[in-house]
């Protein structure tokens, strides 16, 4: 316990220095991940729209409030068809379509079976039939009708845990008192192309590897004094937390930034920061997809000195 006590008494000032930078570290990914720009409109065409919302994926209270009313109901069942398959939803699509069919033909009329031959021969009545579906009429020689409905459509397009995309469709018809009533989904087929965007995103994870220091070294002779530059081999230890990649998969993720990092060997003990890294193996034509390359910059603990590195890594 006292030996804990006496370093930390001989090295308070590094500790509270490096404590202070990880806490601005921590504030910075909570600034970053709580940033938000204001949703946009895109209107594409008179009936077609584009809300763009600032988020990394569509949760349930997000969506609701861009659909109607109406709608509610029904994406947030469709919200929770997404969370039963572990499905991370990107896009929420409703569309509204109606038709509308009509016709005509001859009526034939089928009297009732007598006993008798009738003296009197009937005039078929006028037939009508109306509903918010169905409008038929007939004199009872012609039959004509009308046919309307409308129908609201709503999918989501997701993402599963491995990567794929899971795309729900939902349709309902619309009565007279704009209700919607669903309507069984037989078949769904999503055929699509995966350019995803590389975007930032935050995701802790650990680091381990060899860094190569250099350092100045002094050799002496009788009558000459040299001094030129020596490389340590040390081992690498980090923790990447803001990333940017097209998913949070690492062979996917090309870059990470400010990733606390520390190197120990024989004979000193640093802590610093790793300001960039470089996945090389997001990049075509190479053999592997966790490789990581990037510069270092720490203070030895020992003697409170400046180092610089060059630092290779792998995700463990």
């Amino acid at each position: 316990m006292l030996s804990i006590l006496a370093v930390y008494v001989r090295y308070r000032k590094l500790f509270i220095r490096i404590t202070s930078t990880l806490a601005l570290i921590v504030l910075l990914a909570y600034i970053i991940r709580t940033a938000t720009t204001p949703p946009r409109t895109i209107q594409l065409d008179p009936i077609t729209s584009v809300i763009e919302v600032p988020v990394e994926k569509l949760t349930t209270k997000t969506v609701t409030k861009y659909v109607q009313v109406q709608d509610r109901a029904a994406v947030e069942r469709l919200m929770k068809d997404n969370a039963a398959l572990n499905s991370t939803v990107q896009q929420l699509t409703i569309s509204l379509a109606e038709a509308k069919s009509s016709g005509s033909g001859p009526v034939i009329v089928t009297p009732p079976p007598t006993n008798s031959t009738p003296t009197v021969v009937e005039v078929p009545m006028s037939l009508k039939f109306k509903d918010w579906r169905l409008d038929f009429q007939s004199d009872g020689v012609t039959a004509n009708y009308t046919l309307s409905q409308k129908f609201s459509i709503i999918n989501t397009l997701g993402y599963n845990k491995n990567n794929v995309p899971v795309n729900i469709v939902r349709l309902f018809e619309i009565n007279e008192k704009d209700q919607r009533i669903p309507i069984p989904t037989i078949e769904t087929t999503t055929i699509y192309a995966q350019p995803i965007r590389q975007h930032f995103y935050v995701k802790p994870t650990f680091q381990g590897g060899v860094g190569i220091l250099p350092r100045w070294e002094a050799t002496t002779t009788p009558d000459i004094y040299n001094k030129h530059i020596a490389y340590d081999t040390t081992i690498v230890l980090s923790v990447p937390w803001w990333k940017r990649g097209t998913t949070t998969a690492v062979e996917n993720t090309r870059y990470a930034y400010l990733s606390p990092t520390t190197t120990i060997n024989d004979t000193e003990f640093t802590a610093g920061v790793m300001p960039i890294s470089v996945n090389f193996g997001t990049f075509k034509h190479t053999p592997f997809s966790d490789i990581w390359g990037s510069p270092y910059v720490g203070i030895n603990f020992g003697n409170s000195s400046k180092k610089f590195a060059i630092v290779f890594t792998t995700t463990f």
